[in-house]
């Protein structure tokens, strides 16, 4: 491995625990932060539209407390918005209030579009469910 960088696979299968352990290793010896490297292997997941794996290892970084950028959460909320996916921003956005960051208008704007692209309420009551009850 290079010193300073990481190459992640963004095919499937993906483990997001072997991936925080190589970032993990990597930054022993790198003048590169842990969230850093999160940061940059969430933007390569994103980019991929593999939004399923973005969200573990959004999930991953979380509980292993590791902080992320509210950038970060923002464009992976867009994402999720773009392709109408609740249960994914309902995951980042419940992700990102855990981490105490602070998000840019524009990530409420990207969850209320979301929903106004849906007549189903009950989408909007489970969210509100589930951020509520974290």
């Amino acid at each position: 491995m290079i010193k300073g960088s990481l190459s992640f696979t963004t095919q499937a299968p993906f483990n997001e625990k072997v991936v925080l352990k190589e970032i993990f290793a990597a930054t022993e010896n790198a003048p590169r932060s842990t969230s850093q490297l999160c940061t940059t292997h969430i933007d390569k997941l994103w980019r991929s539209g593999n939004l399923s794996a973005t969200a573990r290892f959004l999930k991953s970084s979380h509980d292993k407390h590791i902080v992320i950028s509210s950038n970060t959460y923002n464009v992976v909320l867009a994402a999720a918005s773009e392709k109408n996916d609740i249960g994914l921003i309902s995951q980042v956005f419940i992700y990102a209030i855990g981490s105490f960051v602070s998000l840019p208008s524009t990530s409420y704007l990207f969850i209320a579009k979301a929903f106004a692209k849906t007549n189903d309420c009950t989408q909007l009551l489970r969210f509100i469910e589930d951020v509520s009850g974290s």
